[in-house]
């Protein structure tokens, strides 16, 4: 059985570019696509999928319980911290999926 898959990517001060990136090289291969950010000056950010902020003093647990509130019964979740480098995001996903 195919699970939807929806991928969260956590971003925080100095990440949103690289957060950016990500989602628009992921965008048509996840099922669904938010991203949970956080600015010190509450700054509204934006991009491919859809943008959550939380108060900048929310680090990684908070954001990740805000990862599972979005996340809906059945889908498999992956989380990519926005910091995180790889060569080909579309075939990580294929490879999620298989």
């Amino acid at each position: 059985m195919r699970h939807p898959l929806h991928v969260v990517i956590i971003s925080w001060i100095g990440q949103h570019v690289s957060a950016r990136a990500i989602a628009a090289s992921i965008a048509d291969e996840a099922d669904r696509l938010s991203v949970i950010y956080s600015h010190p000056d509450r700054a509204e950010d934006q991009g491919a999928g859809d943008w959550y902020s939380v108060p900048d003093e929310q680090f990684f647990g908070p954001k990740f319980a805000k990862a599972l509130q979005l996340t809906e019964p059945g889908e498999a979740m992956l989380l990519v911290h926005a910091d995180t480098d790889y060569h080909d995001w579309s075939h990580l996903l294929r490879r999620c999926r298989a």
